[in-house]
């Protein structure tokens, strides 16, 4: 129902310049869209308006982030993460800023796999610190993880993982933590292989540990790129399917040409 959708967030806008929720309601449809140019005109335009709304003024920075990544300006995006993501994420201390400076690193790393992005990643360890022992949701738990696989805390992740054995069953749908943390783990060490066979037979369920589509891509991305990267001959099949099935579904997002082109 994005005409709706779109329709009612601009009447928020036009009741209240500073409601960072619907400019988030608005950020989401152009992101689904696939309108990244608009997004980005739309994100930089009010950036004085909705910058002013505490934490959610982070992941709407995420949402202009994306945009660039998809417009294949990972400068616009890495300026945005150093000037504005991290600083305002370390500012309110929330989970919700892990995971969107997490997802931020792992997607412009998928995308532009040349850079260097080591000393952000670095950035992050105070931020993830208070939030490893929490074990909320599989999704807070996968960026978690996601946090320090990326910055190669290995003492952190063991003190992750150990924490999680304890509280597994009071996790929202924490039976699936482990195959997100084994894929995630697997992606960073560069055993493709064993992404693919952790990550694609739980693709469907990613859907009940909540988050947006936006955001639940992080784990498609992912799945993809291992696929391609993948030694074995099915699993390039998988990822031809699977490049096929997200062009229908994005058909202008850029990583899919990127995608397509690693993939021939």
């Amino acid at each position: 129902m994005y005409a709706e959708a779109e329709k009612e967030a601009k009447n928020g806008l036009l009741l209240n310049p500073n409601d960072g929720w619907a400019t988030h309601a608005l950020a989401h449809i152009l992101e689904m869209e696939g309108r990244y140019k608009e997004g980005i005109e739309f994100m930089t335009q009010t950036e004085s308006d909705w910058k002013m709304a505490n934490h959610i003024a982070v992941h709407n920075a995420w949402h202009l982030a994306l945009y660039h990544i998809e417009n294949c300006d990972f400068e616009s995006a890495l300026n945005l993460f150093d000037e504005h993501m991290e600083p305002m994420a370390q500012k309110n201390g929330t989970i919700q800023g892990v995971i969107d400076t997490t997802a931020f690193l792992h997607r412009l790393g998928i995308a532009f796999p040349t850079l260097d992005l080591q000393s952000r990643w670095e950035k992050l360890n105070s931020l993830k610190k208070p939030h490893l022992k929490n074990h909320m949701s599989a999704f807070y738990d996968a960026h978690c993880a996601l946090a320090c696989l990326g910055e190669k805390d290995w003492d952190s992740l063991k003190e992750f993982r150990n924490s999680f054995i304890s509280k597994k069953n009071d996790t929202f749908n924490g039976h699936l933590v482990e195959p997100l943390l084994d894929s995630f783990t697997a992606f960073y060490e560069g055993r493709y292989d064993k992404v693919v066979e952790r990550l694609a037979p739980i693709r469907y369920d990613t859907v009940t540990i909540g988050g947006s589509e936006a955001q639940r891509d992080l784990f498609d991305q992912t799945l993809i790129v291992s696929a391609i990267k993948s030694d074995k001959e099915s699993h390039h099949f998988l990822a031809k399917r699977l490049l096929d099935e997200r062009k229908v579904l994005k058909p202008n997002s850029k990583a899919v040409e990127r995608g397509v082109a690693l993939f021939k």
